[in-house]
């Protein structure tokens, strides 16, 4: 599919059945009703938004993933600002400021959802809360499987004590917070054990016990940055 297509070209491509649209389309202006793309496998992309120069600001490519580019946005004058919800299941790359602006959303009704991956490599600013979301992992032989920034840690079989010895998963540079997940039952962090960097174990005997880790992709290891012990 080209880059741009003029009216007859996209009259040509509603004919054929690769778009379809809803409103009107004249020289200089859109007024869409609804508008469909089908791309076939082969397309570099489904959707492309040019600037007046003629570079790509926003793509979306035949697999659903979006990418948009830096054009010198700053917080107080995003490249892509969301007032609403916005929901990704897919993979979103932002090579620019974003910024979120609070609809009263909550952990069960977000103002941002991705369930894909997300990279940002602008400043992601927010006017309203980043709510870390927990999800609980139970040890298996030493090990638990990574999938989210937070989790809580119970022990195998709900024994009074553990070791985690190996955390599984990870990207360089990712960050995970992880906490106990009950106060009687203490997850010891063993250092270099398995791929923990720690100093020395630490242990997670209480809910209010937090240890925050980045993955370091050179070693594949997770990296202690702060441990506190508050039980």
């Amino acid at each position: 599919m080209a880059r741009r297509k003029r009216f007859w070209e996209l009259v040509v491509l509603l004919g054929a059945g690769l778009v379809l649209v809803s409103g009107a389309v004249v020289a200089g202006e859109t007024d869409l009703d609804w508008l469909q793309l089908s791309p076939s496998s082969a397309d570099t992309y489904a959707l492309e938004c040019l600037d007046t120069s003629g570079s790509a600001v926003f793509t979306v490519d035949p697999a659903g993933d979006v990418t948009c580019a830096e054009t010198g946005g700053s917080t107080s004058d995003p490249d892509f600002s969301v007032a609403g919800y916005a929901k990704f299941s897919g993979v979103c790359e932002f090579d620019a400021d974003v910024d979120l602006d609070a609809t009263g959303g909550s952990s069960s009704d977000p103002d941002l959802s991705v369930d894909g991956y997300a990279l940002f490599g602008g400043t992601l600013a927010s006017s309203g809360k980043v709510i870390a979301a927990t999800a609980e992992l139970t040890i298996s032989s030493g090990s638990v499987t990574v999938t989210r920034f937070a989790h809580t840690v119970d022990t195998e079989g709900d024994g009074a004590t553990d070791d985690l010895d190996t955390l599984s998963g990870g990207s360089d540079g990712q960050l995970l917070l992880l906490q106990a997940e009950h106060t009687d039952r203490t997850v010891v962090i063993k250092n270099g054990t398995g791929n923990i960097a720690c100093g020395a174990d630490k242990s997670l005997d209480s809910t209010e016990d937090r240890a925050l880790l980045i993955y370091d992709g050179d070693t594949s290891t997770w990296v202690l940055i702060a441990f506190s012990d508050n039980g």
